[in-house]
């Protein structure tokens, strides 16, 4: 028992001393300044390339519509299209991604089609990406941004992503 609470408070101090340094001696590395810049940047674009959003969904029921909300309501400025990839979820995924949809002339960005069926040495969710991006062919993007069907973004995230991609010349960011 001694021994025990020994190695407990060893490792609680561990812990704490971790904390302290991360806090403290890394610069509020979760703060992401370095990205800071991003916005003063997207201001400068005179053209915005075409994106096309994939969001792989499985049983994804509970965020979906968040999701999609979120995507829907970016203030990018190029054009812009959505595809959520229903990868044969039985909660009725796709149903809410298009249910969630807010009106007014953005909800026709949105695209959900059902995956096929999985092809022999993939996996669901990269065969939802690959089902995705040869979907949006005909709309012919200069970028896709892979996305999960449980994040909620910021209405800047895709504006600055894009910024930060053409100002540094990047193919991924």
């Amino acid at each position: 028992m001694h021994l025990s609470f020994h190695l407990m408070a060893g490792v609680a101090c561990l812990s704490l001393l971790i904390w302290i340094v991360l806090t403290f001696f890394r610069g509020g590395f979760w703060q992401l300044r370095a990205l800071d810049g991003d916005a003063r940047i997207s201001e400068q674009m005179q053209k915005w390339p075409r994106v096309v959003a994939v969001v792989p969904a499985r049983n994804e029921a509970d965020t979906i519509a968040r999701c999609v909300g979120s995507l829907v309501d970016q203030d990018y400025p190029g054009d812009f299209q959505i595809i959520v990839v229903d990868d044969h979820s039985d909660d009725g995924t796709a149903a809410l991604a298009r249910d969630g949809l807010p009106s007014g002339g953005k909800e026709e960005r949105v695209m959900v089609l059902r995956a096929a069926e999985l092809h022999p040495g993939w996996t669901g969710k990269l065969w939802a990406l690959q089902e995705g991006t040869t979907h949006s062919a005909s709309f012919s993007p200069d970028y896709f941004w892979f996305t999960d069907a449980d994040i909620v973004h910021a209405p800047d995230t895709l504006r600055r992503l894009v910024a930060r991609a053409e100002n540094q010349h990047l193919d991924l960011v």
